[in-house]
């Protein structure tokens, strides 16, 4: 799979522009187009300089930013791999996603070896608004965190994320290693059962967080109206909060961080 039937299968057909960006002499450039040649033509002449380059993943109006994203054509994920990283290789990359996938959600139709990790692709039949897009990325990205996919948290919910186009090269390091597609289906996949799986499988796993919680984290009574709750008492009774505080909340998922910090919110000493 060349870049340009790469990028015919992720970014958009509606109208809007493009963006393209590179880096280059430790400096980041951006420029905005209006369709997938110019794109091309781009990516081509930035790759002869040996610069990074990428493009936005998405359709967008005057900026390059999440609120003026319009459309979108897939879901992705970035895992990166290599020295310090939860991953020491591509290989142990693409297995620990392939295992996140059978646990209920589906693999992904494109792989895109980056040169320092993993790209994954969900490319969707046609295209949907942003507004219908988020929900499904925000999704996937809190399933990454609870089954522990180290999958960067930062990109995967992203609108405007730019993400590396194969056929060019990661120049990070002193040797360009060569952005390529590594596997390619001809499948697509249709946007709402995709959400579907991803509310089901994410249901699931919550309910999952949620049994692990003993009878005795719930046994105190509530207090009555006027009365003030207090996050000491809370935490004298609940393992799982007293738990969190005793380590800071190192290690764990973002839905039971943030169920907790709602619990400390109608608490009078919560901060």
């Amino acid at each position: 799979m060349d870049a340009k039937d790469f990028l015919q299968r992720v970014l958009p057909d509606s109208d809007g522009n493009l963006y393209g960006a590179v880096v280059a002499n430790g400096k980041f450039y951006q420029h905005k187009f209006t369709n997938i040649q110019a794109l091309i033509h781009y990516a081509d002449k930035c790759k002869e300089k040996r610069c990074d380059v990428y493009f936005a993943t998405g359709r967008f109006g005057e900026r390059r930013t999440a609120s003026d994203c319009r459309n979108k054509r897939a879901l992705y994920l970035d895992i990166d791999t290599g020295h310090g990283k939860l991953y020491s290789t591509k290989k142990d990359a693409v297995k620990a996603l392939y295992d996140f996938c059978d646990s209920g959600f589906t693999r992904p139709n494109i792989l895109v070896d980056s040169g320092g990790g993993i790209h994954a692709y969900w490319t969707f039949t046609h295209d949907i608004s942003t507004e219908s897009w988020l929900p499904m990325a925000t999704a996937l990205k809190e399933l990454c965190e609870i089954h522990g996919l180290d999958a960067d948290p930062t990109v995967t919910a992203d609108a405007a994320r730019i993400l590396r186009i194969p056929g060019t090269y990661n120049v990070k390091n002193d040797s360009p290693r060569e952005v390529k597609v590594i596997h390619a289906t001809t499948k697509e996949f249709k946007p709402k059962r995709l959400q579907k799986s991803l509310g089901v499988l994410k249901g699931k796993s919550l309910s999952k967080l949620g049994a692990l919680a003993q009878e005795m984290d719930l046994d105190f009574a509530a207090s009555g109206e006027g009365v003030p709750f207090f996050a000491g008492k809370i935490i004298e009774r609940c393992n799982v909060l007293k738990y969190t505080y005793e380590t800071g909340g190192a290690n764990q998922v973002e839905p039971l961080w943030m169920a907790q910090l709602s619990l400390m919110a109608y608490a009078v000493d919560g901060s």
